[in-house]
């Protein structure tokens, strides 16, 4: 199955993605900013992001995650999805409205590793 790297300063996210992904067969790792995600993209076959990371200058621009692997789905998981599209620092492929409607998680995860 494919491995799912989760990245959201909120815990509690963060451990409903695991446990909902987890439930679906996937493999997933977790961060709380994306700089503790890069050291955790090995063997990652999609990550799911917030847009905004507080712990980050560079919000929005997940390039440095395309650098380490150019193969690598990203799902943008945003309060503010309108703010994204307007946004042209960067692409994912899938932009999801956060939530906690796992059931529309784990339907746009399965499209984009299609």
């Amino acid at each position: 199955m494919p491995r799912i790297l989760v990245v959201d300063e909120d815990k509690n996210v963060r451990l409903l993605y695991k446990y909902t992904l987890s439930l679906e067969g996937y493999e997933v790792v977790t961060a709380h900013s994306r700089e503790a995600a890069l050291k955790k993209l090995e063997g990652v076959d999609l990550v799911v992001s917030e847009l905004d990371d507080p712990y980050d200058d560079d919000s929005g621009n997940f390039s440095k995650f395309y650098e380490t692997n150019k193969d690598l789905k990203v799902v943008v998981n945003t309060g503010y999805p309108l703010e994204y599209t307007e946004s042209t620092q960067c692409q994912a492929d899938a932009i999801l409205a956060k939530t906690s409607d796992t059931d529309r998680l784990t339907s746009v995860i399965r499209n984009v590793l299609r």
